[in-house]
């Protein structure tokens, strides 16, 4: 039975042979580009990490002169959102700048509980504590 569809169907057999040898192919040279890049970048990754941990710690420098009223909050977000552009898979910046960006007014009308406000400025000083800790 078996050979006999071999032999009623041999241009689709051997067609379905050529498409799994491409897809082979084609997953090898995919790899393989993978494996090159990998080592091509392992050089550049500590370079890359002095490059991330100082722009974490400029972005806690910044976020505390900010608090004291020595930025302007557009100056503040401008970095922010350059270094999360430059950093987009680090959680933390992404974080701060979304509490930065989205800080809501404290108490009265509109404004948040002192709770929350309160709450808020932990997660903002925790990250600022983290970033410094890092640069260390």
């Amino acid at each position: 039975m078996f050979i006999n569809f071999i032999i009623d169907y041999p241009f689709e057999i051997l067609a379905f042979i050529l498409i799994i040898l491409i897809l082979f192919i084609i997953k090898h040279k995919l790899y393989g580009k993978e494996e090159e890049e990998e080592l091509d970048n392992t050089h550049i990754s500590a370079e890359f990490d002095q490059q991330w941990k100082l722009t974490r710690k400029q972005l806690a420098e910044k976020t505390r002169q900010y608090q004291s009223g020595n930025l302007s909050w557009q100056d503040l977000i401008d970095f922010l959102f350059d270094a999360n552009k430059q950093y987009p898979e680090d959680q933390l910046i992404f974080d701060l700048y979304d509490l930065i960006e989205h800080e809501p007014k404290r108490g009265g009308f509109l404004g948040v509980s002192e709770e929350e406000w309160k709450r808020r400025q932990r997660r903002v000083t925790n990250i600022i504590n983290t970033f410094e800790q890092d640069s260390l």
